[in-house]
């Protein structure tokens, strides 16, 4: 009983098995620049395999109605795809230090956020909270977080994740 991967499984989906949105990372990279509208293609994979896509366009020309429309396809269980555009509504803070800092509008919710996401079998990009999604770290047991932190370590070095073999067995006697 136990053992190595005996920690939770199944459940909700987590973040990590998501598509998702990150729109500071879109600033940083410079897909989105502020006082301009303009789009691209946003492109998920999983090792060297592309798993998903996405069109997107934003208008951030001014003040009025900032938007990020998001335009993709999906196929829900055997039936025909669909086109899906998502229009998400932005909104601009400004932090203490100076500038302008840009926040998505979770459309379920109405949260502000930076980042939104679309777990598999979803239909629309909606926040973490409100597709109540977890983290792949919240289901580890914790007898099996020295192993995790291998893989990750092994993973970071190029190696191939390898479990280490462990013995149990019984006392004599």
């Amino acid at each position: 009983m136990g053992g190595y991967n005996s920690g939770r499984w199944g459940g909700r989906p987590t973040v990590d098995q998501s598509h998702s949105v990150d729109l500071p990372l879109m600033f940083r990279r410079g897909w989105i620049k502020d006082h301009h509208g303009s789009g691209g293609t946003l492109t998920w994979s999983r090792g060297s395999e592309q798993c998903g896509s996405i069109g997107y366009t934003y208008m951030l020309l001014d003040d009025h109605d900032p938007t990020l429309t998001l335009n993709f396809t999906r196929t829900p269980n055997g039936r025909e795809p669909e086109t899906i555009k998502q229009v998400i509504q932005l909104a601009a803070t400004k932090p203490e230090y100076g500038g302008r800092r840009w926040w998505m509008i979770c459309p379920a919710n109405g949260m502000r956020v930076a980042t939104l996401h679309l777990p598999p079998g979803g239909d629309r990009f909606a926040s973490r909270k409100a597709w109540r999604l977890g983290y792949h770290s919240q289901r580890i047991a914790g007898r099996d977080r020295p192993f995790e932190a291998l893989f990750k370590l092994q993973k970071k070095l190029g190696c191939s994740e390898v479990a280490p073999v462990v013995c149990t067995g019984s006392r004599l006697g």
